[in-house]
């Protein structure tokens, strides 16, 4: 990244910008405390329905651009709507789905160097994919690893097993792993 240019990280994983868990608290405070950089474009991704969704009709400081984006904190935030009917796989969902839409605004908006941070290990069996991507388009991916869900009771063991392949597969191909790590391509811009 050269000095005059402004880094665009997208945030993956948290459900909004506000008081729902950790993630929404970390990216509330990320952004607020960011706002008014010049040097640093937040692009995150909200959950536009369900439980823990955000809506910036009742968020004070939200300016509404459309029904699927506005800004908050000087971030760009754009909602994802998933469906309602496929029970725990939302989180799965809503993950894949923040990274296609991270991906298509990436290239069609040209962003030199950014990066993708994602907050939780749900993912893994599209994270190679994803990975890839986001390297061919000039970026790096960074992972936030979530806390071990493989061990938390409160899940079935097959849900358990699957925690632990996402995890392991999620950090094998973040940019924290370099032994897997895709050499830098060149901009298509130059």
């Amino acid at each position: 990244m050269q000095g005059n240019e402004i880094q665009h990280v997208f945030l993956v994983g948290a459900k909004s910008l506000g008081a729902y868990g950790g993630y929404e608290t970390f990216v509330n405070k990320l952004t607020e405390y960011h706002q008014d950089h010049p040097k640093i474009r937040y692009h995150v991704a909200c959950k536009a329905n369900g439980e823990g969704s955000m809506d910036p009709a009742q968020t004070r400081g939200a300016q509404i651009i459309s029904d699927r984006l506005f800004l908050y904190h000087n971030a760009r935030c754009f909602r994802v709507k998933i469906p309602e009917k496929i029970g725990p796989a939302q989180a799965i969902y809503y993950d894949v789905m923040a990274l296609s839409q991270s991906c298509r605004q990436i290239r069609k908006e040209k962003l030199r160097h950014p990066v993708v941070y994602i907050m939780a290990c749900r993912i893994g069996p599209f994270m190679r994919h994803y990975c890839l991507k986001i390297h061919r388009l000039g970026g790096r991916v960074y992972l936030n690893p979530d806390g071990h869900e493989f061990l938390r009771a409160k899940w079935s063991w097959p849900v358990r097993k699957y925690w632990k392949l996402s995890e392991r597969l999620m950090v094998r191909w973040s940019d924290l792993d370099h032994r897997y790590h895709v050499p830098e391509r060149k901009h298509p811009d130059g």
